[in-house]
């Protein structure tokens, strides 16, 4: 058995004595040798935590802590909701980064989602703690990929203003900000708050409590009331598929070399009325998003070929 699983055996061990001292003080509030007892049960549960970050370290795996915090009993799909959600959240964001493209759907590439998939490191007691684990090679001084995507991943639970959602929009994509939204309404219905911390005892550590209040101010920001349209050009290049000038309406194939991408859209009425389909083109594009309360809707405009 390696170091890392032996450590990870006795804290499943630990955490069952933890929880059966628990349930014996609640029986006996007034037991100082029950007290004692968990207080040093606890003591060593931290210190095999520390223990299993070091050995992980080691094998360049990174632990994610990701504590939430309950008052009522809480159901697996519930729990497995926030984590699901946090998953996908944090791996649209490492693909953005890694591929330097925003991700406008919530396909994931093959190689992000091996990349960032999280394995069970532990849980244990003190409402309900999941520690996961993920491999992090640290390809130069200040980190990796991993560990950017991270940051970038835990700053936007600071998202709370509609100029926010305009830059994690075009920074990230359609995609992750509908992965966020999910994210933040997991936690909000649960009504479930939550301490996450990553890599806690080395120089890349980050802390980030999650709180209902902000919590529901960024699912007020996340669906507005009233309609916030985002505006970006984009310059690419790609197949004109189709092209009708008189009903306003183009179809080009997008040169990509992860997936085959089409958009279709309505044309600006400054363009030629003469293009010739089939062909590879350099395109200008508009890309106007209107988000509020009931979704999210996309459009092209079509300005310029070349």
């Amino acid at each position: 058995m390696s170091a890392l699983l032996e450590i990870q055996s006795r804290l499943f061990d630990n955490d069952a004595e933890a929880k059966r001292l628990q349930l014996e003080l609640a029986k006996k509030p007034n037991d100082f040798g029950i007290a004692i007892s968990l207080e040093s049960v606890e003591k060593f549960g931290n210190e095999l935590r520390k223990a299993f970050a070091e050995e992980a370290a080691k094998l360049e795996e990174s632990v994610l802590d990701y504590r939430l915090c309950v008052n009522d009993r809480v159901g697996i799909s519930q729990v497995n909701s926030i984590i699901d959600n946090f998953q996908n959240l944090f791996s649209l964001v490492y693909d953005a980064i890694a591929t330097k493209k925003p991700k406008n759907t919530a396909k994931i590439t093959r190689q992000a989602k091996e990349e960032t998939a999280f394995a069970l490191g532990y849980t244990y007691s003190g409402s309900i703690g999941i520690a996961l684990t993920l491999k992090t090679p640290k390809n130069n001084l200040f980190g990796s990929d991993i560990d950017l995507a991270m940051k970038e991943t835990l700053k936007m639970i600071n998202e709370e203003t509609p100029e926010a959602v305009r830059h994690l929009v075009l920074r990230y994509g359609l995609g992750t900000f509908k992965a966020l939204k999910a994210w933040v309404n997991s936690h909000v219905t649960n009504n479930i708050e939550a301490e996450i911390n990553w890599d806690k005892s080395t120089e890349n550590a980050i802390s980030k409590r999650v709180e209902l209040p902000k919590l529901n101010r960024m699912k007020q920001v996340l669906e507005p009331t009233d309609s916030q349209t985002i505006e970006e050009i984009i310059e690419t290049s790609g197949i004109l598929q189709g092209f009708n000038y008189a009903a306003s309406n183009f179809n080009i194939k997008l040169e990509d070399d992860n997936e085959d991408e089409v958009i279709t859209g309505t044309i600006d009425s400054n363009l030629s009325h003469e293009q010739t389909t089939g062909k590879m083109y350099n395109f200008k594009i508009v890309k106007r998003i209107q988000i509020n309360n009931t979704g999210e809707k996309v459009s092209y405009i079509l300005t310029d070929i070349m």
